[in-house]
């Protein structure tokens, strides 16, 4: 195995995570407030020591009206929920390795010591993904819209359909990745379907969303909230806690720049968290990630490839589709677990180095996050 240096000189010192659930009885700004709180303690640190902070508000429905602390929470609330009064503060979009890479920029030119960053979702029942009028819309997307290409799963679909097309893969391929999500899922505590039992059958009879993508190609909406501590590695060391290292990060223009630049290879990763918010999406990744030659994903994935014990376990905690959709922040959780030996029953053996990938495939931010020496 290649060794590699910690090229960004950061760390994950602390993550917390509340449970997820579609029934919330609570307002998201109070799972926000647990999680940060739960972060903080898992890196030994006192709020008062925090001078930074980073968060995604945003919702995924554009049709809904959103409430600051019900629905949604902004760097304004949580600052003052928490009683922080950082030297640095910021809202990104929903993208969580965005939030790392604004959270790296300001450790690395000293404008902060510890940075605290919250991804926090609410799932209001009866609200649509995806359906909405144009006219609560603007730009191109009050031409596409209003016949359901939006950001449900219609592009995502599009693209799907012709990779099978020109690739030969089947519904029956695609269930590798779901079956590994509900398999992993299991095994975390946390996951909306912890209890799941998904057949290829029931798979197979389920209802289609967009064609090909079928109900469980499709990540559940939860609530739910998970916060990370993040300092210099030179500070995580000093501190004796676990850390993780964010070795590299590259977006979706470059995916094998994150590997790159730590001096690495697609053979030299233990455990890979690839976003699943479809199905299809890991597709793509594996291929451009350099796992698989192009238009062999779905053959590389069969046979356990990515389920715990396989080469190359993937989304070990039940990913999007298993544990609910957070945007990201809980592959990055995994991520951080797996690479300070926190992963528990799901523990893969030996992990040095993960990727971790957020977003679709035309949007997307890459981390090869390593384990702290």
């Amino acid at each position: 195995m290649k060794s590699t240096q910690d090229v960004g000189g950061t760390a994950i010192i602390g993550f917390g995570a509340t449970d997820v659930t579609r029934q919330p009885t609570e307002a998201i700004g109070q799972y926000a407030v647990r999680a940060v709180k739960a972060a903080l303690e898992t890196a030994g640190i006192d709020k008062d020591e925090v001078d930074g902070y980073v968060g995604a508000p945003g919702l995924a429905s554009y049709s809904t009206n959103h409430w600051d602390g019900a629905d949604e929470v902004s760097a304004e609330y949580m600052l003052s929920a928490l009683g922080l009064k950082p030297r640095w503060s910021a809202d990104t979009s929903g993208l969580v390795l965005g939030m790392v890479a604004a959270a790296r920029g300001a450790l690395l030119t000293g404008m902060c010591q510890y940075v605290v960053g919250v991804r926090a979702l609410y799932y209001r029942s009866g609200s649509v993904y995806s359906s909405v009028s144009s006219s609560a819309i603007g730009g191109s997307e009050q031409f596409t819209m209003p016949y359901g290409f939006g950001p449900g799963g219609a592009r995502h679909a599009q693209w799907l359909a012709r990779y099978n097309s020109v690739n030969g893969a089947t519904r029956e391929d695609l269930f590798a990745i779901v079956k590994a999500a509900h398999t992993h899922a299991r095994l975390n505590p946390r996951a909306y379907w912890k209890h799941s039992t998904l057949t290829l059958d029931e798979y197979l009879e389920s209802r289609w969303v967009v064609e090909p993508l079928c109900l469980y190609d499709c990540d559940i909406p939860v609530t739910g909230a998970a916060a990370f501590v993040m300092t210099t590695t030179e500070a995580a060391k000093a501190l004796g806690v676990p850390f993780a290292t964010v070795t590299s990060m590259s977006n979706g223009y470059h995916p094998r720049g994150a590997l790159d630049d730590a001096g690495l290879v697609a053979s030299d990763i233990q455990v890979c968290q690839l976003y699943d918010g479809f199905a299809s999406f890991p597709y793509f990744w594996y291929e451009a990630l350099g796992f698989c030659p192009d238009g062999t994903a779905h053959r590389f994935i069969q046979d356990g490839t990515i389920e715990l014990g396989g080469t190359i376990p993937t989304n070990t905690f039940g990913g999007s589709l298993g544990e609910g959709r957070l945007h990201g922040i809980g592959h990055l959780h995994e991520a951080y677990l797996q690479v300070t030996d926190q992963a528990g029953a799901r523990q893969v053996p030996n992990v040095e180095h993960g990727v971790v990938q957020v977003g679709a495939p035309d949007r997307s931010w890459i981390a090869v996050v390593s384990r702290g020496n």
